[in-house]
């Protein structure tokens, strides 16, 4: 996941990440504090997340995370503290799988399958 961070994860219609230094005493055990980004009142829910890998390059690269959603594909580029719809050409509907390309580091290639097996590929060029 985006460079620092130690997990993203999704909860109904929210993208949760840890606050950077941030942590919290709860039965004994030191936790990480959680932000959530709402990614707007058509989403009931996100059933993908995905990053560029590490090596990818460039520093937004290392700040960006696909999410897919019921309501297509999201992005963030701030490390999900903030979700845009990102449907350039897509029409879908509801994205059941997300996945960047193997080769992302010199293709950008970012796949989604959306509902009925729609597949739709979009190159993110930093």
């Amino acid at each position: 996941f985006p460079s620092g961070q130690a997990g993203v994860v999704a909860f109904g219609a929210q993208v949760l990440t840890p606050v950077a230094g941030s942590w919290e005493r709860q039965g004994g055990q030191r936790r990480p504090v959680w932000q959530a980004a709402d990614l707007g009142p058509g989403v009931a829910s996100v059933t993908a997340l995905v990053a560029p890998p590490a090596d990818a390059g460039g520093s937004a690269a290392g700040r960006t995370i696909y999410a897919g959603t019921n309501d297509g594909p999201f992005i963030s580029r701030d490390g999900g503290q903030s979700f845009q719809p990102w449907a350039d050409g897509y029409d879908g509907g509801g994205v059941v799988a997300l996945a960047v390309s193997p080769s992302f580091a010199t293709d950008w290639l970012v796949l989604a399958v959306g509902v009925g097996g729609t597949v739709w590929q979009i190159e993110d060029t930093p």
